[in-house]
């Protein structure tokens, strides 16, 4: 939680990587953080996570680098891999999915996710058969307050993209702030 990832480097010739977190066998939730500036001689420039269930919400992935494969995200076999509200930003790959890079089977859900270049194609790089399962909107995955209004998927013609939950909150949810706003001094007088 609430934590910074960044500068590190996994150098090996194959079979290794993670710049800066490297996952096997593991369960994580990563909440609020940034993964940023961290590389990989092989796969996964920020993150590689292999038969692991990982949840992240509120997390930037940025400015990551793998020589090969995986520059943000490197995600291989029974995995299963929910980002919520994250962000992938400037990542790069060397070979295959500048953010993210999957392999074998697993599941992924990206649901509000950003990605800075949504029309690189090479953002997001299945390598094989029968490949990733992404959820959509039929899984029900706008179930987290306060995005649980309507679900939409970024690109009717792609699962890959994740999908949009709409935010639903009360008529009151935003009272404090507001009127935190209207009794602010104003700096014009």
């Amino acid at each position: 939680y609430n934590s910074i990832i960044h500068n590190n480097e996994a150098t090996c010739y194959r079979g290794c990587g993670g710049g800066g977190i490297n996952m096997q066998y593991a369960v994580a939730t990563i909440y609020n953080t940034t993964i940023d500036h961290n590389q990989a001689t092989s796969d996964g420039g920020g993150m590689r996570i292999l038969d692991s269930d990982v949840t992240m919400k509120n997390t930037i992935i940025s400015n990551n680098d793998a020589s090969s494969s995986g520059g943000g995200l490197y995600i291989q076999g029974d995995s299963t891999v929910t980002l919520r509200q994250s962000s992938f930003i400037n990542n790069d790959a060397t070979n295959n999915g500048d953010e993210i890079y999957t392999s074998y089977s697993p599941t992924i859900s990206l649901i509000n996710t950003y990605f800075n270049n949504p029309n690189n194609n090479n953002n997001i790089y299945e390598y094989s058969s029968p490949g990733a399962t992404w959820k959509t909107c039929s899984d029900n995955l706008c179930m987290e307050v306060p995005f649980t209004g309507t679900c939409n998927a970024v690109n009717n013609g792609s699962s890959k993209s994740g999908v949009l939950c709409n935010l639903n909150c009360s008529t009151n949810h935003f009272a404090p702030l507001v009127s935190v706003a209207i009794s602010a001094p104003s700096f014009l007088d």
